[in-house]
């Protein structure tokens, strides 16, 4: 199975919309790797433990999703 490469910033912080400081690394993986497997990998490569780390999205900006039409579907015929 032919491979590809996944870059993985860690260490740094996003700032706006971009990804500043930090180290990055290259990294040759198959193109069939587990989720898990993955997982584990970018673990290793960061030196985290992702059951011990939290996720903060109050840096997203809002502004830079675009809005999307909902449409409304009536199922009862």
């Amino acid at each position: 199975m032919s491979a590809t490469k996944l870059v993985i910033y860690h260490g740094g912080s996003w700032v706006g919309n971009c990804y500043e400081g930090g180290m990055t690394k290259w990294v040759n993986v198959p193109r069939g790797l587990s989720y898990g497997v993955l997982v584990k990998l970018v673990q290793d490569v960061a030196k985290v433990d992702a059951a011990s780390q939290s996720s903060d999205t109050d840096n997203i900006d809002d502004n830079s999703i675009p809005d999307v039409d909902r449409v409304s579907h009536d199922d009862e015929d």
